[in-house]
């Protein structure tokens, strides 16, 4: 599956986003990753503010980010940049509903996610 796959996979308004964020630069791995810890950081913060109720979910989403992260040494170039993408829209915190804002927010970070993960495992059969 190929970017535009993976544009074409995305059901919500985030394809605009995620349009952009794959005409980004290529980043170093060290960091996306400092960028996807910093972020962690702020979700664990957050995590003891009751309006947000779905921080469990922003912190699952970013173990399954770390595990994609964790493939990129043996990953193309299409392929870290699809990586790139799911760490970027997570991070974004002006996506579709704000991550921290509210109940819904990690939502459009799934689906995003779930297509990369679905674009590499095409990628690999």
């Amino acid at each position: 599956m190929s970017a535009a796959a993976v544009l074409g996979a995305l059901l919500s308004d985030t394809r605009g986003t995620v349009r952009r964020l794959l005409d980004e630069p290529l980043m170093q791995l060290p960091a996306l990753e400092s960028e996807l810890d910093r972020y962690l950081e702020r979700i664990a913060g957050a995590a003891d503010d009751r309006s947000l109720t779905d921080w469990e979910t922003g912190r699952e989403l970013g173990q399954r980010v770390r595990e994609l992260l964790d493939g990129w040494p043996s990953l193309d170039h299409e392929g870290r940049r699809l990586v790139q993408v799911a760490v970027r829209y997570l991070v974004l915190e002006d996506d579709g509903d704000g991550d921290l804002d509210s109940p819904f927010g990690f939502d459009d970070d799934r689906e995003v996610v779930e297509a990369v993960q679905r674009a590499l495992q095409d990628r690999r059969s």
